[in-house]
């Protein structure tokens, strides 16, 4: 797949992502698009986006943050499309696996392009990979000549130091960052932990290599090979007494457990972290309904929690299990089979999410609209994109064009409007500037007839899990940047005053008054804290956490600034301490833990 830049195409998937900056959004929402783009090191668009959320205000917070985040990872000089192109390519060739093309493809971009720091960085990446961390050195070196504030090439040269065993410049390297970016976390972790890179040395001369290997599944320098296990000693999978089950480094970024396994790196593991089976799958999707869709090579298949096939690869694309059905793709078009991979309804639509609440959106000559277990149609297809059935109720779109809003409704099962999302948005803030964007995305969960608009204003509101929708008869609801929650009438419930809310689960849900804070405004400022509400908009846990995540099985992750931090009871108490910085939720009876540890 490719993506145009100027008259250049660069094979490198960017699902999910508009090439072209969409138009009518709010501040907050270009800065989340315009942090992507960054990440992407797509600078046009990233560059678009600022500019658009100066031109609606320039002296607000958001303006702040844009104005900081164009300082420390952009470039400084707008590179051409021909710069921005090489760059990518470099980035893929590694990517593909092949170094050596991914090496020149970055040499010839710093040489044809001087002032294009991401060429540099690129280089130094790729050098570092392959062990030449003085070369590394001197390509990030280059990149802060052109831009002294950029914070992933200080970073990245803190880390090729510890590599040569350079560890007060590594020191003034990372402090840079934090000088930058007060709060890095790859910079904090790096300072935490140096005087053990200083005490290790020779331990790392010895057996880097050996360790090495077993540590990740990629190349790092030999240094950070200690740093790897200190992390492992506190990072893993804790159950519900704050026991670790088995350790693991970067718990955080791999599924959590369903139905009592999970995938790691491709294969099934158990509760313990060891191996069910042997297959190793290159695709694979959650557990449901006993099942899970896997695929080894192109079709796509279904096992059990052995680790066994139940119904033999044999379809083009498969998703989850749910009341007993599973959308699969054949001949290209969607239906719905049964555990045995009897077709129950044939494939006849164009695309399809699994049932929830008795009902299947599809997808049928580029509209969505709902089905029941017979295949028959319930809701007929007329909407643009829609969200699965939760509580009885689902968010459905319309674009209104030539100006792609996203008029989002909420219907029951008959199809019926029971109220209209940007109405009551209006009501609430009638100056906002865009009331048809409700912040949020697709996901498993939604389908999009219109595809057109897939990588342009996604049907919004919603998250991406059905719990994440009504959840316990109320739903979370955005307007003009605050949240707040309307029971299934489309009333109000609790009041929209928050700066912060999740979905309630186990009858609360995570709020905070405060706003963020904002660096570099040269003022002090209050931090933001998290509480918990019940289902009257009444706190339960007095915000008093400055991290605090979901309650899953009676417990939630929460932190507190005097370093206090684990998992708390629906009172706020304390009932696992963790001396962690990260945690999630639990799953199964384990949750992950653990600092976490990005690599160069």
């Amino acid at each position: 797949m490719g993506e145009e830049i100027g008259s250049n195409t660069v094979f490198f998937s960017r699902s999910g992502v508009p090439t072209k900056v969409p138009v009518e959004l709010t501040q907050q929402e270009y800065l989340s698009l315009a942090e992507t783009y960054a990440q992407l090191e797509w600078p046009k668009q990233a560059h678009e986006c600022i500019a658009n959320i100066e031109q609606i205000s320039s002296s607000n917070t958001i303006a702040i943050k844009a104005r900081h985040l164009a300082d420390t990872r952009l470039p400084r000089q707008m590179p051409t499309d021909e710069a921005i192109v090489l760059n990518l390519r470099a980035l893929h060739a590694r990517r593909e696996q092949q170094p050596d093309l991914a090496v020149h493809l970055a040499k010839q971009c710093v040489e044809l392009f001087p002032g294009f720091e991401y060429g540099y960085t690129t280089l130094g990446y790729l050098l570092a990979l392959e062990k030449k961390h003085l070369q590394a050195s001197d390509s990030f070196r280059m990149a802060l000549k052109i831009n002294p504030h950029n914070i992933k090439a200080w970073n990245s040269l803190g880390d090729e130091l510890l590599c040569i065993h350079e560890y007060k410049e590594a020191t003034l390297s990372f402090k840079q960052t934090l000088l930058y970016e007060p709060g890095d976390l790859v910079a904090q972790n790096r300072l935490d932990n140096m005087h053990e890179y200083e005490q290790s040395n020779s331990m790392i001369i010895r057996c880097g290599n050996v360790i090495m290997a077993s540590a990740a599944s990629f190349m790092l320098p030999a240094a950070l090979v200690v740093r790897d296990l200190i992390a492992l000693r506190t990072s893993g999978f804790v159950d519900n007494k704050g026991n670790f089950a088995y350790h693991e480094l970067n718990p955080q970024y791999v599924r959590a457990y369903s139905e009592a396994v999970r995938f790691k790196y491709g294969y099934l593991v158990d509760k313990r972290g060891k191996r069910i089976t042997e297959k190793k799958f290159r695709q694979t999707a959650d557990f449901s309904n006993g099942l899970a869709a896997v695929c080894e090579t192109i079709l796509w298949g279904y096992i059990d929690t052995a680790g066994n096939y139940v119904i033999a690869p044999k379809f083009q694309d498969a998703k989850d299990f749910r009341e007993g059905l599973a959308p699969a793709k054949k001949s290209g078009l969607w239906g719905f089979c049964d555990k045995t991979g009897k077709w129950v309804v044939v494939p006849r639509f164009e695309d399809a999410i699994p049932f929830s609440d008795g009902l299947a959106g599809v997808v049928s000559a580029g509209k969505v609209g709902y089905i029941n277990h017979q295949g028959e149609f319930v809701v007929p297809p007329q909407f643009d994109a829609g969200l699965s059935f939760s509580d009885g109720l689902a968010i459905v779109t319309n674009y209104e064009i030539p100006l792609r809003r996203s008029h989002e409704r909420c219907i029951d099962k008959s199809g019926r409007v029971i109220f209209d999302l940007v109405k009551l948005r209006k009501q609430l803030a009638p100056d906002q500037r865009n009331p048809w964007y409700g912040g949020g995305g697709g996901g498993l969960d939604s389908i999009d007839g219109d595809r057109r608009y897939q990588n342009s204003t996604h049907p919004s509101y919603s998250f991406n899990d059905d719990v994440r929708r009504y959840s316990e008869g109320l739903m979370l609801f955005v307007s003009d940047g605050k949240y707040g929650f309307v029971d299934k009438s489309g009333r109000v419930s609790i009041p929209i005053q928050f700066t912060y809310a999740a979905p309630f689960r186990e009858g609360l849900a995570c709020v905070s008054l405060d706003p963020e804070p904002v660096p570099f405004t040269g003022q002090k400022q209050k931090p933001q804290l998290f509480g918990y509400i019940n289902n009257e908009g009444k706190f339960v846990i007095p915000p008093s956490f400055d991290l605090a995540g979901d309650f899953h099985e009676g417990l939630a992750y929460a932190s507190e600034k005097d370093g206090k931090s684990g998992f708390i009871d629906g009172s706020g108490k304390f009932v696992i301490r963790a001396s962690v910085s990260i945690g999630s939720d639990f799953h199964d009876g384990l949750a992950p833990v653990g600092a976490l540890v990005s690599y160069p």
